[in-house]
């Protein structure tokens, strides 16, 4: 009797594993079909983590990302079509730097289209390049500059950052490092399974979206127990966009800042572009809309000191609440409007003699 019941035991251990080295096989299949790698798996498809930047863009990807439904990156890790590194002769490369309210909507490629047809005296077309990466603050994109975008001979940058810079503690990377934490991938079967990442990656995804409530509450009661919390540094903002307008004045680069519109819509909420990731509705953090406010002005007075281009959003009364998805997304009418504000002021900057 012992032994057939070990016999059975035995039996449906086999069975057992066959099914889960079937269902891992299937599963590998299937990522393989959509021309998916392991690591997709493990990462996110469009993302990867990169020592002092964080979470960027993967080379040679599309798909999904942070709340939007279709990102298309090159093989530079740019949003946007293909282009070379060395800037083809006759072309006038403009540069935009932000977080994802350079996404939403996409303005930079707008902006690619308004300005395709300007003529500038000596070059035959005007290319703008989008480094921006979704929650990115001026520290990453500083570094971005410096180690990356500067190597595509910029004829103009221009600047889009605040909101996230909320979150830009003083001096954090003196504290500690931000080096990438292999360890969270070290797992025998993390690194081994599609199957167990597959179904980590739902229990995840189903584990959001039932704490998405609860976490912002939590928050809204944080932030209003503790409005320093997120400590926002005015100083390291400060900091990071001088150096932007030194490196670029010391290569020859054109440099415009742009100051950050908000819409002051009551039911607005920071949140709604990434449901998943809980967010923070807008009439419970009044110290968001106090710190960007404060942001745009430091920009107003750098770019007075510098004698660079300021194009202040803010201050034209771009509060239409169609234009934006919540508090500084933007909708497809907004980024439009926007790009066409800022091709504007570009292509005024552009005809100016130069001093």
């Amino acid at each position: 009797m012992a032994s057939r019941l070990k016999r059975q035991l035995l039996i449906q251990a086999g069975l057992a594993v066959v099914t889960l080295l079937a269902l891992e096989a299937g599963a590998r299949y299937f990522q393989a079909s959509r021309g998916r790698s392991f690591e997709d798996a493990l990462y996110g498809t469009n993302y990867r983590d990169y020592f002092f930047l964080g979470p960027s863009f993967k080379p040679n990807s599309e798909g999904p990302a942070q709340g939007l439904d279709h990102v298309k990156i090159n093989s530079l890790g740019f949003r946007g079509e293909e282009i070379s590194i060395q800037k083809p002769a006759g072309t006038y490369r403009i540069v935009t730097f932000g977080g994802s309210t350079s996404h939403s909507g996409n303005y930079p490629a707008k902006l690619g289209t308004l300005l395709k047809n300007h003529k500038i005296p000596g070059y035959d077309r005007v290319e703008v390049v989008n480094v921006a990466v979704p929650a990115w603050n001026t520290t990453q994109s500083l570094v971005q500059f410096i180690t990356r975008a500067i190597y595509l001979e910029p004829d103009f940058i221009l600047v889009f950052h605040a909101i996230n810079d909320f979150q830009n503690e003083e001096y954090k990377w003196l504290k500690k490092l931000p080096a990438v934490d292999y360890a969270k991938y070290s797992g025998f079967v993390e690194n081994h399974s599609l199957l167990y990442n597959f179904a980590r990656n739902r229990l995840r995804r189903i584990r959001d979206g039932l704490q998405g409530k609860k976490a912002r509450a939590e928050m809204l009661t944080l932030h209003k127990m503790d409005p320093t919390v997120s400590k926002p540094s005015p100083k390291i903002y400060t900091m990071n966009l001088t150096n932007f307008l030194v490196l670029a004045s010391h290569h020859g680069i054109k440099a415009g800042l742009i100051t950050m519109p908000m819409n002051y819509d009551p039911a607005a909420d920071l949140g709604t572009n990434f449901p998943r990731a809980g967010g923070f509705a807008h009439s419970g953090l009044p110290l968001i809309v106090e710190m960007v406010s404060k942001y745009n002005q430091i920009q107003r007075e750098l770019a007075s000191k510098f004698g660079v281009l300021l194009i202040d959003v803010e201050r034209m009364s771009f509060t239409n609440p169609a234009y934006y998805t919540d508090l500084v997304h933007f909708s497809e009418d907004g980024a439009q409007k926007f790009a066409e504000i800022v091709a504007a002021h570009v292509e005024r900057a552009l005809a100016a003699p130069a001093h």
